[in-house]
């Protein structure tokens, strides 16, 4: 696993996992809206000498490398990312202060393997060219071994331990409003099971709000973590 540093050193610490057929790229444009005011931690779940993926073992070299830091993160996880960070936040709650879930299967989809496979044909009909270009250069440089692992590990999760593990964890959910793969629906049963959670839906977005509509991505990330930014400063003392 790979984490690089971006944005400004002593900001508060902003970790992005990116997703199952993705790479750190797909927050090349989230970028520009955070990097001048936080600590940017860009993680590759994928650059690692094991040649299989499991949930527990990235969560647990992510938590390592995580609890080198000074302070919790807010970890923001896109689709299997977001599984990621769900186990970290559960397992180890000291190292997270915050976490916003992107189009994350965190509960059962309704669909059998063919209505799934179906769903994704369906959102790469409607996806540009550019996030067809993301998804395929992606791919391309990955292990099959651990990509196919990867799948598996997706598609077999279950996080309901998990999900009871963070019910008290300040949380946003983003989802894409026509994602196919994840649909709407889920982020609304997990605001239903997640009392501090908060639900933003980006009209008109798939799978990957953060590529598809990055300007409304980055308005409902940055306009969150500016809230949970004025609340981490130390209010000043009653005259």
């Amino acid at each position: 696993m790979r984490i690089d540093s971006r944005g400004v050193p002593n900001g508060p610490p902003l970790v992005l996992l990116h997703g199952l057929a993705s790479s750190p790229r797909c927050w090349s444009r989230t970028l520009p809206a955070v990097e001048p005011r936080r600590h940017v931690l860009l993680v590759d779940l994928f650059d690692d000498h094991d040649p299989f993926f499991s949930l527990p073992a990235a969560a647990e070299k992510l938590a390592a490398g995580l609890a080198a830091l000074d302070e919790p993160v807010d970890l923001v996880g896109h689709s299997l990312g977001g599984l990621v960070a769900l186990h970290v936040a559960a397992r180890w709650r000291e190292l997270v202060a915050r976490l916003v879930l992107v189009d994350v299967p965190a509960l059962r989809h309704p669909a059998r393997a063919g209505g799934r496979a179906l769903a994704v044909a369906g959102s790469a009909v409607r996806t540009d060219l550019s996030s067809i270009g993301l998804v395929l250069g992606s791919v391309l440089r990955r292990s099959p071994v651990r990509l196919v692992s990867a799948t598996r590990a997706t598609l077999r999760a279950n996080v309901g331990a998990e999900l009871e593990a963070v019910a008290g964890v300040p949380m946003l959910l983003v989802w894409g409003e026509r994602d196919t793969i994840v649909p709407p629906g889920i982020g609304q049963a997990l605001r239903r099971r997640l009392p501090s959670a908060q639900l933003a839906i980006i009209p008109d977005a798939g799978h990957q709000p953060m590529w598809e509509k990055p300007e409304a991505f980055n308005r409902v990330l940055t306009a969150y973590l500016d809230r949970a930014d004025a609340e981490r400063r130390p209010r000043p003392p009653a005259c």
